[in-house]
């Protein structure tokens, strides 16, 4: 039984614009203020400046000397990423044609992360006084403080990392699709509009980075949900059908470049990454995303705990199934630390904690079904159309994880803490003054927990592994003779 639906038709909508933009003025600079000493004291140490240096800097010059020969002489075949070029170009252009000076690279490539985190606080506020919250632009900045704080959000803001660019994206099509489901009955011409957006943003996505090919069911579900009035999804299946082909339609252009790069490369990744992300899934993913979700949602226990006591006295059957699910995820496939395969992050408890049998974590084995039954939580705790977006988008992730042969935290954080941002802002606050502190208390704990972690991650950071100094007092990767053509990073987080 979910609680009361998230709309509120007597909101200020000029107010809450105004508290949208604030918020997101407010997380951005926060950001700023934080990564731009670290940009420009020309930090280098730790895994950010490792994949900076090895791989996407050497990168984006390249393709910056090539630009300077033409745009004919740029070469995508095979290049130091494993992801599509789109980030990398974007910053080669200003080397070619403003400045190549590492500093301002690095100035420019924050700028993605201030505007995720802006777009993430905007977001979060205008849900939250969309809903009728008080102080909505207080609540949306206190539910992005764990983003804003976590180091792998951070240290691709700092070093130049593909991660935020691919995670604005994707936020972005999240707010279109939570667009699509807000008002049910949409002109054609109207849901067109939404799905062209969305389809775009999708494109440019996968020419950032492949593996977000799975935003892609956000703007499906979405279309279906929305595609007609009322709260059945199998209600009016022809008019649904007809909005979820529009949607299929729109995305069509991202599968098609996925697939030209696929057809480019011989596989899903550059040829010189091809053995080491091109191929293999990682069944493990599903219980690891389960396990750090039940982890986070602890700290939302004021959002989503009235739904859970609803949920144990109304339906315990549920609870016990998806529980029983998430245990069978855990037990099933091996769940062990496996550098490099599966490293830091919660894999780094993993490692320490007993296993069974040589191949069965116990620690996941009683996180995962914790998460399983916080996420029954979060879904009884959404609105009705929010919950079946926000299962879709989580189902669809997790697919795209357990589809690659790495499960690495820094891939599955940015995406829960954003997730959950969002869907909290989207709930409706139950009484009781403990519930609301709570709500707020849990997830700034949270923020500086993460805080905490990325202050020693930073604290502990070395000179990357491979490396050595250049005449300018920056570092380079050091000449070998015989260098592997792709150095495996340090486990530092």
């Amino acid at each position: 039984m979910p609680l009361p639906s998230a709309r509120n038709p007597n909101i200020n909508h000029e107010r809450a614009a105004h508290a949208a933009v604030m918020a997101a003025v407010c997380a951005a600079g926060v950001f700023l203020v934080f990564a731009s000493p670290l940009i420009l004291s020309q930090n280098l140490l730790g895994r950010g400046a490792f994949d900076q240096i090895h791989f996407h800097e050497p990168v984006v010059r390249t393709f910056a000397e090539q630009l300077s020969r033409g745009w004919s002489a740029l070469d995508v075949r095979d290049y130091r990423s494993a992801t599509t070029p789109g980030y990398h170009l974007l910053l080669a252009m200003v080397a070619r044609y403003v400045h190549p000076s590492p500093m301002l690279l690095q100035a420019i490539g924050s700028l993605f992360t201030a505007a995720l985190l802006a777009l993430l606080a905007g977001g979060a506020t205008a849900l939250a006084a969309r809903r009728g919250a008080l102080r909505p632009a207080r609540l949306g900045l206190v539910l992005v403080i764990p983003a804003m704080a976590s180091m792998y959000v951070l240290f691709p803001g700092v070093w130049l990392l593909p991660d935020n660019l691919g995670w604005l994206l994707v936020l972005s099509i999240g707010l279109v699709a939570l667009q699509l489901i807000g008002s049910p009955i949409r002109s054609i011409a109207g849901r067109a509009g939404l799905l062209a957006l969305g389809g775009t943003l999708l494109l440019a996505l996968v020419l950032v980075r492949q593996s977000h090919l799975w935003a892609a069911a956000m703007l499906w579900a979405a279309a279906w949900i929305g595609g007609a009035p009322g709260d059945r999804v199998l209600h009016d299946l022809a008019q649904r059908g007809r909005a979820a082909l529009l949607a299929l339609l729109a995305t069509l252009p991202a599968f098609v470049a996925v697939g030209a790069f696929a057809l480019l490369w011989g596989g899903l990744t550059p040829p010189s990454f091809r053995d080491q992300y091109g191929g293999g899934i990682n069944p493990a993913a599903p219980a690891f995303i389960l396990s750090l979700a039940a982890v986070f949602s602890i700290f939302f226990a004021g959002t989503i705990g009235p739904a859970a006591v609803m949920l144990l006295r109304t339906s315990p059957r549920l609870v016990i199934v998806a529980a029983t699910f998430g245990l069978a995820l855990a037990a099933a496939p091996e769940t062990t630390f496996i550098y490099e395969a599966r490293a830091t992050g919660l894999w780094n408890l993993v490692k320490v904690a007993p296993v069974i049998a040589e191949r069965t974590s116990l620690l996941l084995l009683v996180l995962a079904p914790l998460g399983a039954a916080a996420l029954c939580a979060w879904a009884a705790a959404l609105p009705f159309r929010e919950r079946w977006l926000f299962l879709a988008a989580l189902a669809a992730f997790a697919a795209a994880q357990t589809a690659s042969p790495l499960c690495w935290q820094r891939y599955v954080e940015p995406f829960l803490l954003g997730l959950f941002a969002l869907g909290a802002a989207t709930i409706v606050d139950a009484p009781g003054r403990a519930v609301a502190a709570a709500r707020w208390g849990g997830p700034a704990l949270l923020g500086a927990a993460c805080a905490l972690l990325t202050a020693a991650m930073l604290h502990r950071a070395e000179i990357p592994p491979d490396t050595e100094p250049t005449p300018d007092g920056r570092r380079k990767v050091r000449e070998l003779p015989a260098a592997p053509d792709r150095p495996a990073p340090p486990p530092a987080d």
